[in-house]
């Protein structure tokens, strides 16, 4: 659904103290009165929450921010999280079982689109399975910058995600995970309790 963002939209953010930059100032964000704004699943937003980086808004908790955007139809961000810059989710993979693995049969979109006009030669296209699972980030969870989330992974309360990690298993409660793919390091006291 498209919106065009007026002066009622950004008084509710600011009635709601919900930010759209570090500066708290709603005069100078990615989200322009006058801009046609798309939504793509209902962004759920509590009061104290900060997103500073758009196209679009993210589900996010209570004294949380983010500078990276995570797509609300699939993640979930807990309250007092730290999401640094460059951070979202990996997209989905070209299907393996098909006979191609560039998208001709599948994707509706240049080179392809363009090619079956010019020959006059539709394929017919049959979609893949999209990958539909929602991904929970807890509550008091740091994430590093240009960090790397399959969807429908947990990341438990208090966890600490390094930087360029890519997280494709759930990460434990509290747990310091680093690297590719993101392992376990140790908890913050440094007391292993797995």
């Amino acid at each position: 659904m498209q919106i065009k963002v007026t002066a009622e939209h950004i008084d509710y953010l600011r009635e709601n103290k919900i930010f759209l930059n570090a500066d708290g100032t709603y005069n100078h964000t990615w989200m322009r009165i006058g801009a046609v704004y798309n939504t793509y699943g209902a962004a759920l937003l509590e009061p104290y929450s900060a997103m500073s980086v758009g196209p679009r808004l993210c589900s996010i908790g209570a004294f949380s921010y983010s500078k990276s955007y995570f797509p609300p139809q699939y993640f979930t961000i807990g309250r007092y999280c730290a999401i640094a810059m460059n951070s979202q989710a990996i997209p989905d993979n070209h299907p393996m079982e098909r006979l191609g693995m560039c998208g001709f049969d599948y994707a509706k979109v240049a080179p392809f689109k363009q090619f079956e006009t010019d020959v006059a030669a539709p394929v017919r296209k049959v979609l893949p399975k999209a990958d539909t699972a929602k991904t929970i980030i807890g509550n008091d969870v740091w994430i590093g910058q240009d960090v790397l989330i399959k969807r429908g992974v947990t990341i438990g309360h208090g966890a600490v995600v390094g930087a360029r990690s890519i997280v494709t298993k759930d990460v434990p409660p509290y747990a310091i995970v680093i690297g590719s793919p993101a392992t376990f390091k140790r908890y913050p006291s440094g007391e292993d309790r797995r």
